[in-house]
């Protein structure tokens, strides 16, 4: 699991670069320090709510079969960013973490 997971954030960061790539990274660059610190507010925000919303699934497993709480928080915000990113119409990202 942890070749696969390094490989995905492999995957990932490439496909990130590319886009930064394609879009000309200057552009990018004065996208960013247009939105200034409010962005970076915006998605630590968004990233507390849902670990938080991770948490409290931790809550619903029973005392004796309870996974790790960071299982739990990291398993939402996976379903989290697949529902939002990838164009499975809103059930992909349960599939995924139920999977995982």
């Amino acid at each position: 699991m942890k070749r696969l997971s390094i490989i995905s954030a492999a995957i990932g960061i490439a496909i990130i670069a590319a886009a930064v790539y394609a879009a000309d990274p200057e552009t990018v660059a004065a996208a960013i320090a247009q939105a200034g610190w409010a962005a970076l507010i915006v998605v630590a925000l968004r990233l507390l709510a849902v670990t938080l919303a991770g948490l409290t699934w931790w809550l619903l497993f029973p005392a004796d079969a309870r996974p790790h709480p960071s299982i739990c928080a990291l398993l939402r915000i996976v379903r989290e960013g697949a529902n939002t990113l990838l164009p499975l119409a809103q059930i992909g990202g349960d599939v995924i973490a139920a999977r995982l």
